[in-house]
């Protein structure tokens, strides 16, 4: 899987959106359809500035959230150990951006 994200700014306010591009299971009618490439999105969040220390706490912020629904759903229930934040950049290939150097 791999990160992406952009930003911007809206009267002085800086917005940052971010994705995640993985492959997902096929759940519809055909049965044994192999994984295909999807993108999510993770959320359009303001933040207080554009620096890179802004853009770290963010990023652990929503990945926090997503370990945390998780854990808390029944499939995460049910398949057993809990779901850390480490475990997800385990399965991070890579990050992409734009040309701003806080997301590099």
């Amino acid at each position: 899987m791999t990160f992406g994200a952009d930003g911007t700014t809206h009267q002085k306010i800086a917005y940052d959106a971010r994705h995640v591009h993985l492959h997902t299971e096929s759940y519809g009618e055909e049965t044994g359809a192999p994984p295909q490439q999807q993108t999510r999105l993770l959320g359009v969040h303001s933040a207080l500035d554009g620096s890179s220390e802004e853009a770290i706490k963010s990023w652990k912020n929503v990945l926090g959230d997503i370990a945390d629904i998780y854990n808390k759903s029944p499939l995460g229930k049910r398949t057993g150990p809990l779901l850390k934040v480490m475990d997800i950049f385990i399965k991070l290939a890579g990050m992409h951006s734009d040309h701003c150097a806080k997301e590099k």
